[in-house]
């Protein structure tokens, strides 16, 4: 097996480096060979694309839910297998799949493992593989960056006063949902929809327990007003919100979402881009292969 590694230099030279280190010797051990490309994530798409018409047994994505869903939106629908190392700091996706955290065991799974067809989705086009939503969430994304460029914070710190901030906002959006059987219109501060089905626990993205079903999930926050928000939010933390009570929830194949402004910020798998509404989301079953554990 020849595998190609993409690292997103993003994490910085030092950290990128370690990693590369960390990944080489792994690869090494298993007596696989492996190339590794440490590049900036601009640069992602066409390197991704290059590799694979010169041809590769396995591209492999370093990085976080961000890195990996880029590297996955190119090689959904080909022949190429993705690899999972886990180097972010959430890692959902790699966890969903049972990939271990430990760079050294993932690289075995990488290697050792099975190749499993997996479900991404997409909105207005553009592929995710763990969720999308507008609302409060997009909101705290670029709160926290500018947060991280203009103070210099940490990103836990950053995402604490991005919180804070964006909760002084509080966003309400009036939308227009339409899903393969019922139509929604109502007001509210956040829509989230998960390629596949998820356990929500408010800003801590749940967990899911297949990848595979061909469903997208639909969850719509029933809160107009900040105090039933940070209710939701002391519900989370003790592990007592409640999807039925506290959400509108559908599991669908389509979904439709038009808001009251032309453009909108859409986070994808923790990054944010501006859309123009309506978006139009969409599951593209079992057009991903991915090694996963043998016991997956």
């Amino acid at each position: 097996m020849n595998a190609a590694v993409i690292i997103n230099s993003s994490a910085g030279a030092e950290k990128s480096e370690e990693n590369a280190r960390l990944i080489r010797n792994a690869f090494n051990e298993l007596n696989t060979g492996c190339e590794i490309y440490i590049i900036a994530g601009s640069e992602i798409e066409n390197t991704v694309k290059k590799i694979i018409e010169r041809g590769i047994d396995i591209l492999v994505a370093a990085g976080g839910d961000g890195t990996v869903s880029s590297i996955a939106g190119i090689l959904a629908g080909g022949d190429t297998p993705l690899g999972v190392l886990p180097c972010g700091t959430l890692n959902h996706f790699a966890k969903d799949l049972g990939i271990p955290l430990d760079i050294a065991e993932a690289v075995k799974v990488t290697v050792n493992g099975k190749a499993a067809l997996v479900d991404t989705a997409e909105v207005n086009g553009i592929r995710f593989i763990n969720n999308s939503s507008i609302g409060l969430y997009p909101s705290i994304v670029k709160d926290r960056v500018a947060e991280q460029e203009q103070h210099s914070r940490s990103k836990w710190s950053a995402l604490f006063f991005a919180f804070i901030c964006t909760f002084k906002r509080f966003p309400l959006y009036s939308v227009e949902i339409k899903t393969d059987d019922k139509i929604i219109k109502l007001k509210t501060p956040i829509v989230f929809v998960g390629n596949n089905r998820y356990i929500i626990e408010f800003y801590s993205i749940g967990e899911r327990s297949k990848l595979d079903e061909g469903v997208l999930s639909l969850y719509i926050a029933r809160c107009k007003m900040r105090l039933c928000m940070l209710k939701l939010a002391l519900l989370s933390l003790i592990g007592k919100i409640n999807q039925d009570r506290d959400f509108e929830e559908s599991y669908t194949s389509e979904i439709t979402v038009k808001t009251n402004k032309k453009f909108i910020d859409v986070s994808l798998d923790g990054e944010v881009s501006k859309m123009t509404s309506p978006l139009s989301y969409k599951i593209i079953p079992k057009s991903l292969t991915v090694m996963v554990p043998l016991n997956k």
